[in-house]
């Protein structure tokens, strides 16, 4: 320790000297270094072989007894009597022929230095403890307040919401670079869906008026052929194009699917513009049958319903009217308000119906 080999230091000095000057030069020396403390809170005894005190700033020896121990601790009175507060003292013992020498030093102030610096350094753990405890719990709840939020998003992007993106902030930071990533991507995948639907949509809507033409000529053909054989190739290759028909409508199901329109959702409809666009997209195959299609559908006539099942229902109504209404005969398709708030939609026809 620094407070050791300063002691350890000073009586090695007074050692050396004493041979040559003798017991006078040591009594001096110990007097005058008492008078001035040359360290910071030096303490000096010298006693003869009887204990009594020669020199020294100390007004008696400790406890222990002379010579017993080169290094001793122990407490001294500073002050007056009356106001007398105890030190704590650490020293080195040397015994001169019959005279011993005290050197030492008061450790009182060092002391309370270390025992500051102690309580600074255990204080200051404990703020470091607490401050990191704080910053990781923040930082925690942040991390898990942002992960939450991407597990949101990701659980309404697989409940079919393809507008749902990952949440990002202005932060830019490792959260944020991650969620552009996944959105970027996201946003890829919905035009590569956009793409594929329109294709769905598109190759269905060009599909089904040339096979309905398709059937219609197979039909005719096949009630004017005379040959068993003839009608059965003609038989095989209406199941084949009823089997596409149907895979057509496929099709237009996907699509629907692929929009996030299922056929159980409703909307609002104007059904009298439906029934013109039906009715458009089957004129030509009644002027080949020699039909007279008309619409009776003025202004607009909005109900509540699912477009994709209307469509479907006057499809089949129209299907039905050019397969089994003879050349020459008209079909027509009529829509009219009520007036609760619905409306009448109507598929009438001048053909032999069904027979009771």
């Amino acid at each position: 320790r620094e407070v050791d080999r300063a002691i350890a230091a000073e009586l090695g000095e007074l050692r050396e000297r004493y041979d040559p000057a003798g017991l006078a030069w040591l009594i001096d020396a110990v007097q005058r270094r008492s008078a001035t403390r040359g360290r910071s809170g030096a303490l000096y005894l010298l006693i003869d072989a009887s204990g009594n005190r020669v020199a020294g700033n100390l007004p008696a020896w400790p406890d222990a007894a002379p010579g017993a121990a080169r290094w001793i601790n122990f407490d001294f009175e500073l002050g007056e009597p009356a106001d007398a507060v105890r030190h704590p003292a650490r020293a080195a013992v040397h015994t001169f022929d019959s005279h011993h020498l005290l050197v030492g030093t008061d450790v009182a102030q060092r002391n309370a230095v270390a025992q500051h610096l102690r309580d600074a350094l255990a204080w200051s753990t404990l703020l470091a403890a607490l401050l990191s405890g704080m910053v990781g719990w923040w930082y925690s709840r942040r991390v898990g307040a942002r992960v939450r939020a991407a597990a949101r998003a990701c659980d309404e992007i697989l409940a079919g919401d393809s507008a749902a993106r990952l949440p990002a902030r202005a932060a830019g930071d490792e959260f944020d670079q991650l969620a552009c990533a996944v959105n970027r991507a996201l946003e890829h995948a919905e035009r590569q869906t956009l793409a594929a639907r329109a294709t769905y949509s598109g190759a269905a809507r060009e599909l089904r008026v040339p096979l309905h033409r398709l059937r219609m000529r197979l039909e005719s053909l096949a009630q004017r052929t005379a040959g068993e054989e003839m009608r059965e190739a003609l038989g095989a290759a209406l199941g084949d194009l009823e089997r596409a028909q149907r895979t057509l409508a496929t099709l237009l199901q996907i699509a629907h699917a692929a929009a996030d329109t299922p056929l159980s959702q409703a909307e609002r409809i104007d059904l009298a513009e439906l029934a013109r666009s039906m009715v458009e997209l089957y004129a030509p195959a009644a002027r080949e049958a020699g039909l007279a299609l008309a619409v009776h559908a003025a202004g607009s006539c909005a109900v509540t319903g699912n477009r994709q099942l209307l469509a479907q229902l006057l499809a089949s109504l129209l299907e039905n009217a050019l397969k089994f209404v003879p050349a020459g005969g008209a079909v027509e398709v009529s829509v009219a308000a009520q007036g609760d708030g619905g409306a009448q939609l109507s598929v009438a026809d001048n053909g032999p119906g069904i027979a009771p």
